[in-house]
């Protein structure tokens, strides 16, 4: 009885060890695949942050690389150590004996700088626009200060290479020059005693003009300056005496700058119809202001001769409306002026005693410069003032060139002024004649003196028509013809003689169905944005062309106007309607689509036929061809979820297999154990 129940419960264990087992082995490999999925998930999300990650390092970079930023260029200088006690330096690219010394100052110029090479011997910088602004550092190491050491002390000086300064050199001078050779140079700026208050730098002291680098120009720093240093004892009558040694040094910085929108500018053909201002010469009647007119007779020193011509190029064409020049530009054309200088303003007419001379209290009451009571400045040699006027009829603020006429002397033909977008503008060149008529002995006694005015105005407009529609939601640009549900916005590219119309219609219930309706029309302004529902018609004249350009643009989501701007009016409202009625449907992007039996086909608006059925039943084929579509995707390509199903499924098996062997070896057991029992019962 005893061993009977042992049995019994050794089969139950058996049985619940095997199934145990066959559970844990089922638990087991679940987590393994579980964590195998895992892991791939990880393994692509990682993969995934990783190329995100990159890609938005990429879009940083370029995102910088697109940005325009102002850079600092250090120009390479040297210090010579100067002859004698004059101030006068080698010119650039010779060999020289002069003996080169330390350089203890530093160049920086900053602009929108975007090219470097070498013009000639000197560095080149092209700036993509905008001016360069000048800096000068000195390390202070000569500083003036009482020692024995070698240091900086006032000069009393007042000549530099040849040129007479307003001032002694004093305790260092800084003096800029320009050229457009590199030869001939003329002093742009300069500044005496600059290290009286030992300063180490002079921060942005000098801004190149529109002038210089429209036309390219060559710049040369002269940074002069007087030292002494100690260098023993001497003895004289009055006892000891310090021996001193004195020194003269120079500091000189050359190099050409130029705007790289002007460089490849093309010179205007020198011919009469590309002259702007002729015969716009007079005398003025009050020499301060350049005022008034008086006739240019034979007695005048300025008498059958002209300082030069204003040519105008990269136009399309010039025309002439209400006595007023007219120049016309087309997509891609720079409008510049040029200057051609006809004389040498030291002796002009070739007489060496009619000279340009130097008005030092220069004023121009027709541009109002300088503005303020009885104020002057110094027009240098011929001055010239361009200014434009804003669409409020307002004049702005003028540009002033002081010295142009120098600025333009040089052995090239033509000097490029200025670059010129549509508007209108007024020129005007001030100069001062000195006529030494009366002489005695050779000298001049009673020298004559006269102001000059060459005066014009001249207005640039684009020669075509062209206006831009702009997506009001999203920015994008609208092509004639396209759809913009959300409205669009007006954008005249800065065009200021276009005259803007539009009109909108909108569909009505008629007798006899759907039509167009004007809502409303009327002129439209430069950054207009237009929202209401309807058919919009925009259409642009200019004051100088004759020619029309129109554009349509749909702002809406009815479908019967969608189709309509979709085929270009090629259809009507009512084809399209009757299309409709008979099946067919539209798309989104206003493409009408037909019905056809073997699913759904795109046609071109022009010439549609009708097919049998619906638009629900097309559409309800649309569906269930998107739906077979999915089924069959799903079939070609198993995911991950029915992966696991089939784990599942096989895991199940592997439990059902356990538990049929250990079925079968119960019933075994419990087989061998009734034959024992019934041995054992016969045996007593």
């Amino acid at each position: 009885m005893i061993c009977g129940k042992w049995k019994e419960l050794s089969v139950a264990a058996l049985f619940f060890f095997l199934t145990m087992g066959a559970i844990n082995a089922c638990a087991y490999a679940n987590e393994k695949a579980a964590s195998i999925e895992s892991a791939t998930e990880i393994e692509e999300s990682e993969k995934y942050l990783s190329e995100t990650e990159t890609e938005r390092d990429l879009q940083g970079k370029k995102s910088a690389d697109n940005q325009s930023t102002e850079i600092i260029r250090n120009v390479e200088g040297k210090t010579y150590q100067l002859k004698d006690d004059k101030y006068e330096f080698p010119e650039t690219g010779e060999k020289s004996d002069f003996k080169e010394s330390e350089i203890h100052g530093n160049l920086a110029i900053k602009g929108e700088i975007s090219d470097i090479g070498k013009k000639k011997t000197v560095p080149s910088y092209g700036v993509d626009g905008g001016h360069l602004s000048f800096s000068y550092y000195y390390d202070g190491t000569m500083f003036p200060k009482n020692t024995k050491d070698e240091h900086i002390v006032s000069d009393k000086s007042e000549q530099v290479d040849g040129i007479e300064l307003d001032h002694k050199v004093g305790e260092g001078t800084l003096l800029l020059q320009t050229s457009k050779d590199g030869k001939i140079w003329y002093t742009a700026w300069e500044k005496g005693n600059v290290f009286s208050k030992k300063e180490n730098n002079l921060n942005n002291f000098y801004q190149t003009t529109d002038i210089q680098m429209t036309s390219g120009c060559y710049y040369r720093l002269a940074v002069v300056y007087k030292t002494e240093e100690i260098t023993g004892e001497k003895r004289s009558f009055f006892g000891k005496r310090d021996k001193i040694k004195e020194r003269r040094y120079v500091e000189l910085y050359y190099f050409y700058a130029y705007d790289i929108n002007a460089e490849n500018l093309q010179e205007p053909e020198q011919v009469n119809e590309n002259v702007l201002g002729a015969d716009s010469l007079v005398r003025t009647k009050k020499i301060k202001g350049y005022q008034g007119k008086k006739k240019i007779t034979g007695v005048d020193p300025h008498y059958g001769w002209t300082m030069g011509n204003f040519y105008v190029g990269g136009f399309s064409d010039i025309l002439s409306k209400d006595g007023e020049q007219v120049i016309l530009k087309d997509t891609g054309d720079q409008v510049s002026l040029w200057f051609d200088l006809k004389q040498n303003i030291d002796k002009c007419n070739n007489d060496d005693r009619i000279t340009v001379v130097d008005d030092t209290e220069g004023r121009d009451d027709g541009f109002q410069v300088p503005a303020g009571v009885d104020q002057f400045m110094d027009f240098g040699r011929g001055t010239l003032l361009i200014r434009k006027k804003n669409p409020s009829g307002e004049y702005g603020k003028p540009q002033i060139y002081t010295n142009f006429l120098i600025a333009s002397a040089s052995t090239d033909a033509l000097t490029k002024v200025c670059l010129f977008e549509e508007g209108e503008y007024e020129v005007a060149l001030d100069y001062k004649l000195k006529y030494d008529k009366i002489e005695v002995f050779g000298k001049t006694i009673v020298p004559k003196y006269s102001c000059y005015r060459i005066y014009f105005k001249f207005k640039v407009a684009n020669a075509n028509n062209m206006f831009f529609l702009f997506d009001a939601k999203t920015g994008s640009e609208l092509a004639n013809g396209a759809i913009a549900p959300d409205g669009f916005q007006l954008n005249l590219a800065g065009s200021k003689y276009l005259h803007i119309h539009y009109k909108r219609e909108v569909l009505t219930d008629g007798y006899d169905g759907l039509t167009e309706d004007v809502r409303h029309s009327g002129s439209a302004e430069d950054g207009e944005v237009f929202t209401d529902e309807g058919i919009y018609t925009i259409s642009s004249r200019s004051d100088y062309s004759d020619s029309v350009t129109e554009k349509k643009i749909y702002v809406g989501t009815n479908n019967i106007l969608k189709a309509y701007m979709k085929s270009g009016g090629s259809l009507t409202i009512a084809q399209i309607k009757s299309m409709i009625d008979k099946g067919a449907f539209v798309a989104e992007d206003g493409t009408i689509v037909q019905p056809d039996l073997t699913g759904i086909q795109e046609t071109d608006t022009e010439g549609i036929s009708s097919e049998e059925g619906t638009g629900s039943e097309i559409r309800g084929k649309a569906v269930r061809m998107e739906e077979t579509l999915s089924v069959e995707e799903g079939a070609a390509k198993p995911s991950k979820k029915s992966s696991t199903e089939q784990n599942s499924f096989d895991d199940l098996f592997f439990i059902i297999l356990i538990s049929v062997l250990a079925a079968v070896v119960i019933a075994l057991i419990l087989s061998f154990g009734k034959k024992g029992n019934r041995h054992g019962h016969s045996g007593e």
